[in-house]
């Protein structure tokens, strides 16, 4: 409605001025008598108007009745509905624009880690079980957005334990070597277990009795030597057949002591999938749509080894609902130490 306005009012004071101008300019007969020294200004503020006119069409601060792209007529409530939820998705999971770069493992070195113990129990100042070889994080620049804690642990595919405390560990090491993180991926998977299990292509090969972590090394040794397929489609499904050995010889409950990796929620893409430490069941969609925030495998390290700040936070009522960004680390100088808290900082 201003627009409208603002043209009218501009094409009536033209329409004013060039009809006074050419009346003034008329001779025979003599309709309206101007003095000299006004007709030029007159022939000034006629130019003025066109151009001042042509400007603001040309920058945009006025539309042209009738020029405006064509678009399909949508009723008004289909709009506002479509306006909420994609609000509704951009406040609650929109992610860095830089995801690539979030799987570069050589220059990703500062990772977040959520977990949750009972209220009172011993902490083993590790990143995560005493006799775990590796555990899963994600990198720290994804949580620079503002979130509740709630969301987080859903983005982490943790279940909300409400009654036991929670922590959240940020590492920065200046080492690399020190956590030696790996995207999640399958294929990274069969290099570690080859890796830290070390078995000969021989002891492979012999029926000898094999232990567990023999048996898991040799299917591991396998898969990393395959050679990549004529299509995505073969590579992928070559992956996925080396995953189904592991767990087909009955070795899930190793990848989940040595690594965490469970049936339930690891998908081996290298996303966390959010959401996945509930009861639910999942399509193979679900499981796509919801790899949202890139995974690593890192060393299973003493947190003033990883360079790992630490904050415990006690349960109180409104805690799942607390807003939680990656700043709330910003305060901490101590390295290695967990600060316990009742509350979780304001952002």
């Amino acid at each position: 409605m201003p627009e409208q306005i603002l043209i009218w009012t501009c094409v009536a004071v033209f329409v004013v001025t060039a009809l006074i101008t050419l009346l003034g300019i008329i001779e025979e007969p003599k309709i309206v008598v101007i003095k000299d020294k006004w007709l030029k200004p007159l022939y000034v503020a006629l130019i003025l108007e066109v151009v001042s006119v042509g400007v603001l069409v040309f920058e945009g601060h006025i539309k042209v009745p009738g020029a405006e792209a064509k678009s399909v007529s949508v009723p008004e409530s289909v709009s506002v509905v479509e306006t909420e939820t994609e609000s509704e998705i951009e406040s609650e999971i929109s992610l860095p624009d830089n995801i690539k770069a979030l799987k570069d493992e050589k220059n990703v070195n500062d990772f977040f880690r959520m977990f949750f113990l009972p209220t009172n129990s011993k902490f083993s100042n590790k990143l995560g079980r005493p006799d775990a070889e590796r555990v899963f994080v994600a990198p720290s620049n994804v949580f620079e957005k503002t979130m509740p804690l709630g969301a987080v642990a859903k983005y982490l595919g943790n279940d909300f334990r409400a009654i036991e405390d929670v922590y959240l560990l940020k590492c920065n090491p200046h080492d690399t070597r020190v956590l030696d993180a790996r995207l999640a991926t399958w294929s990274n998977i069969f290099e570690l277990i080859e890796q830290d299990f070390q078995v000969s292509e021989a002891d492979c090969q012999s029926d000898k009795p094999k232990t567990i972590e023999e048996m898991a090394s040799c299917v591991a040794r396998k898969y990393t030597a395959t050679s990549p397929g004529d299509l995505a489609l073969d590579s992928l499904v070559n992956m996925y057949k080396g995953a189904s050995e592991l767990y087909s010889k009955k070795l899930g409950r190793f990848l989940k002591n040595e690594y965490g990796i469970t049936e339930k929620s690891f998908i081996g893409t290298g996303h966390i999938v959010s959401g996945t430490g509930g009861d639910k069941r999942f399509r193979a969609n679900d499981l796509l749509v919801g790899a949202n925030i890139p995974e690593y495998l890192v060393k299973n390290v003493p947190i003033s080894e990883g360079s790992c700040k630490c904050i415990v936070v006690t349960p109180y009522s409104e805690r799942q609902g607390q807003l939680f960004n990656i700043s709330v680390f910003s305060e901490i100088n101590d390295i290695g130490k967990c600060h316990e808290t009742n509350k979780l900082p304001k952002i």
